[in-house]
C-alpha cells in the first residue's frame, strides 16, 4: 500500500532488535558454560547445536560483554569468538513488517 511503517536511522532501529548488546560466542570444544547464563544482566542463553554459536541477551538496559569477557578468562573457556552484537536490521524489518501484517 505504499505506506511507510518507519521513519528512523539504521542506528536507532538497531537498538530495537533483541539482539542489541547480546554477546555471541563460539568454543574450540566443548566446555560447561552453563554458569554464563547465571550472570548479572544476563537474561537469556540460546545455543544453535548446529553451529555451536552461543547468544547471550542481555535484561533490558543491561551491557554484559565486560562481565562474559571476565567469565571466560577467568576460566580459561576455550573461546574462539567473543563478539558483541549490534542488533539485526533483518530482525526489525521483519518485526515490523509481520506486525503490520498482523494488524491489517
Amino acid at each position: 500500500d505504499g505506506q511507510l511503517r518507519f521513519d528512523d536511522t539504521p542506528e536507532v532501529l538497531r537498538h530495537r532488535s533483541r539482539f542489541c548488546n547480546a554477546v555471541s560466542l563460539r568454543l574450540s570444544y566443548a566446555a560447561d558454560i552453563s554458569g554464563l547464563a547465571e550472570l548479572d544482566g544476563v537474561d537469556e542463553m540460546e545455543i544453535d547445536r548446529k553451529t555451536g554459536l552461543v547468544t547471550l541477551f542481555p535484561e533490558p538496559g543491561k551491557h554484559i560483554f565486560h562481565a562474559i569477557n571476565e567469565y571466560v578468562t577467568q576460566r580459561r573457556l576455550p573461546v574462539d569468538t567473543l563478539t558483541l552484537e549490534t542488533g539485526r536490521l533483518d530482525e526489525v524489518f521483519r518485526d515490523i513488517t509481520t506486525a503490520e501484517v498482523a494488524n491489517g
